[in-house]
């Protein structure tokens, strides 16, 4: 597994024994670091796991109110800062704070874990938003060209034409399975690859591109966790973690578990503007340390997202042939969903508190992260 490799290279760390001996000193560390803030600076010194654990977790509120007091740096060391808005138009917006070095480990983390996806000399387009410096879609094309890979910033897509030959892809789930079905249908050919991220990836999803010869990989990150923190692998059975740059927990009942479903918790090991120490994100996600089919010695995580309703109609719609996307608005009787199809209208069973219209598909959306309407 490649980054088994990177984090060798980087660190010295081979194999999980021998992460599981490094971790203290990691975690250790980073408090260490965060407690120059105003935010961390009466958080005890941590030695060992158990030490770590002991220490309180933080949520967005904590960002949105106090975010400025993690600050680890001066703002002459600032390089990028990311504002997000979580409670409509009206509530305090989260901020996220990053150094150079912050941006290149991300930059690192990409020209690795993207060899899965692409190779030197080869075209991979990127359907994602490219425009703003330092942003994902342009940490994305400097990590595939320090790999030798030549990036295509695309941008969201509104029409299959607007994409250029590349032998792979990057983009949401929705839309990349938009456009390899438009590109089937139209006799043109398909990349060879292509990555989801973005948003929830359903199973149901992958298995319909992989149906079409486009292998399919699934990658999580956020804002967070500078935006990249796992991909997926050949065996395709969850994604390995950027261990030498996260530490991820899950949090169930107010108990770190490992193999069973909680709330994913986030720490960043090398941040230097603004660490997070047990950031609980409100992901529904799951760990194991059992071993990969790949050979990485690396945690493995599957993440549902927040909205369970949401990846329970992502696996029961887009296991339908034809199906390319759906909306979906809550009513007082449930929920009204419209699926958007192409060729032939999909005949979906009726279910208590569901009521489904059909619609062809015509051209790409975007809204972002998906979610139930209300």
């Amino acid at each position: 597994m490649i980054l088994d490799d990177w984090i060798k290279e980087k660190h010295g760390i081979e194999g999980r024994a021998a992460y599981g001996a490094a971790l203290p000193a990691l975690l250790s560390q980073t408090v260490e670091k965060a407690r120059a803030s105003l935010f961390y600076k009466h958080y005890p010194a941590v030695r060992t796991l158990a030490d770590f654990e002991a220490l309180p977790f933080i949520t967005a509120d904590d960002l949105k109110e106090q975010g400025a007091r993690m600050l680890c740096v001066s703002s002459d060391g600032i390089q990028r800062i990311v504002t997000q808005q979580t409670s409509g138009t009206t509530g305090a917006p989260k901020r996220l704070y990053f150094t150079r070095d912050d941006l290149e480990h991300t930059v690192d983390y990409f020209a690795h874990g993207m060899r899965l996806v692409a190779a030197r000399g080869e075209s991979c387009a990127m359907c994602l938003p490219c425009e703003t410096p330092d942003g994902v879609g342009d940490l994305l094309a400097r990590g595939l060209a320090r790999m030798g890979a030549t990036p295509l910033r695309v941008g969201l897509l509104r029409d299959a034409a607007s994409l250029p030959v590349a032998q792979s892809v990057v983009g949401t789930p929705v839309q990349m399975l938009c456009l390899c079905a438009l590109l089937r249908a139209r006799g043109q050919e398909l990349p060879q690859k292509a990555l989801l991220s973005s948003d929830y990836v359903p199973r149901a999803l992958l298995a319909r591109l992989r149906s079409m010869g486009v292998e399919a990989y699934s990658h999580f990150g956020m804002t967070e966790t500078g935006y990249g923190c796992a991909i997926d692998c050949g065996a395709h059975d969850g994604m390995h973690i950027r261990e030498n740059d996260l530490y991820l927990e899950i949090v169930k009942e107010g108990k770190v578990v490992y193999d069973e479903w909680g709330e994913l918790v986030v720490t960043t090991l090398n941040r230097e503007a603004m660490p997070l120490l047990r950031y609980r994100t409100g992901d529904m996600a799951k760990l194991t340390l059992a071993p990969c089919a790949c050979g990485s010695f690396l945690k493995r995580l599957w993440v549902r997202g927040r909205d369970a309703r949401i990846a329970a109609l992502d696996e029961r719609l887009f296991a339908c042939d034809g199906v390319l996307d759906y909306t979906a608005r809550r009513t007082q009787d449930g929920l009204d969903v419209t699926v958007y199809y192409m060729d032939k209208a999909p005949a979906l069973c009726g279910e208590a508190g569901m009521c489904y219209s059909y619609r062809p598909f015509t051209a790409f959306r975007y809204t972002g992260k998906r979610q139930v309407e209300a």
